[in-house]
């Protein structure tokens, strides 16, 4: 259970989240091969955020019920608090892509190591039944959650400090984070 202010979030909804959110970065990786579809669902996809959006929970909600059905430790989480955990996972990665590079990368890396730690958490607990090892291993990945919700925290008020002033004023800023048609300039090398 991590406790942050007066709110409560049992570990297996936090173990959700994080496990949606690192497979979902791992599809969005793979985006290179949306050419494979013709050419009225590339320029859907493509031009439109709303159907972004809704893709984005779409697959959120697959890999948690998908994840969920794999998990034979717990009971099978009810589809409404499904779509509720893929609407926080949701949240949570819009907030995530908004950050700045260098915090993006670290909270990355915490992610992964949290998933890395719930996976020797899950291993020691069927195989050793050690509590100690499975305590301890379960309190650092609570304390990373917490470290992974302020770093996130600290990114997305850098977020609005650097686009209060922006394009329309203070209120754009926070439409903005829900849009995906953001102009890159990539170098090539």
């Amino acid at each position: 259970m991590v406790n942050i202010g007066n709110i409560s979030v049992d570990n297996k909804y936090i173990d959700n989240i994080i496990q949606a959110v690192f497979l979902f970065l791992i599809v969005v990786l793979g985006n290179y091969v949306v050419s494979t579809l013709n050419c009225n669902i590339q320029n859907v996809l493509t031009n439109n955020s709303v159907v972004k959006n809704l893709i984005i929970i779409i697959i959120l909600y697959f890999a948690i019920d998908f994840h969920d059905n794999l998990d034979v430790d717990n009971p099978v989480i009810h589809p409404f608090n499904t779509l509720g955990i893929a609407l926080l996972a949701w949240l949570a990665f819009i907030l995530f892509s908004n950050i700045n590079i260098y915090l993006a990368l670290v909270i990355f890396a915490l992610l992964l190591f949290s998933y890395s730690i719930d996976r020797y958490v899950k291993y020691y607990k069927t195989l050793l039944s050690d509590k100690f090892l499975d305590k301890n291993l379960t309190r650092i990945k609570e304390i990373l959650y917490i470290i992974i919700f302020i770093l996130l925290f600290i990114g997305v008020v850098g977020y609005f400090m650097e686009n209060s002033g922006k394009r329309g004023g203070r209120g754009t800023a926070f439409i903005n984070l829900f849009k995906f048609y953001q102009k890159c300039r990539i170098n090539p090398r």
